[in-house]
């Protein structure tokens, strides 16, 4: 009985599948405040049992390379070079808050199309936003702002979909 045991956690095993480990809620905010700069702050909520378990760490600066890997911002079509300008990690409600900021330089222009997502590949972390996470303030140009799952994209066994902001621009 125990060789049949054995043998079918062999064979099941590439089939077991894990879920993530650590969740963030998250908050993004979009600015241009110059033509030629679009600024992108974000801020991660970090779940609760896992902002306890960072309290007992002496260095959770991890997260920001984590978060910066995960973060992809298209500008065209082409994926831009996440600039870290600000980091900051607090605390609000026991829960461990990173705040981060990055800076892409691009002229915006009519018919531009900025994308936007966050996701782990690896479904470690996870990250939960909708529509209603994302604030705009784009001082020199108008918008129209759309929401989806990227079904192109799948990920983590091809069970999981990115959720992607589409920012089309125009002029003002």
């Amino acid at each position: 009985m125990k060789k049949i045991l054995i043998c079918c956690l062999i064979f099941t095993s590439h089939i077991l599948i894990a879920h993530p480990h650590i969740f963030f809620e998250n908050s993004f905010k979009l600015e241009n405040s110059s033509k030629n700069t679009i600024n992108l702050k974000l801020e991660l909520i970090l779940d609760d049992l896992n902002s306890e378990l960072a309290k007992e760490s002496s260095d959770n600066s991890h997260f920001y390379n984590d978060i910066s890997q995960d973060l992809k911002f298209y500008y065209n079509g082409k994926i831009l070079q996440n600039n870290i300008i600000s980091k900051n990690m607090r605390y609000k409600d026991n829960n461990l808050i990173i705040d981060l900021e990055f800076s892409y330089i691009s002229p915006l222009k009519k018919g531009d199309k900025i994308q936007l997502t966050i996701y782990d590949k690896e479904y470690f972390y996870d990250y939960d936003y909708d529509k209603d996470s994302l604030k705009i303030d784009f001082s020199h140009n108008n918008f129209k702002l759309t929401f989806k799952e990227d079904k192109t994209q799948p990920y983590y066994y091809n069970m999981v979909y990115p959720k992607v902001y589409e920012v089309d621009i125009d002029e003002k």
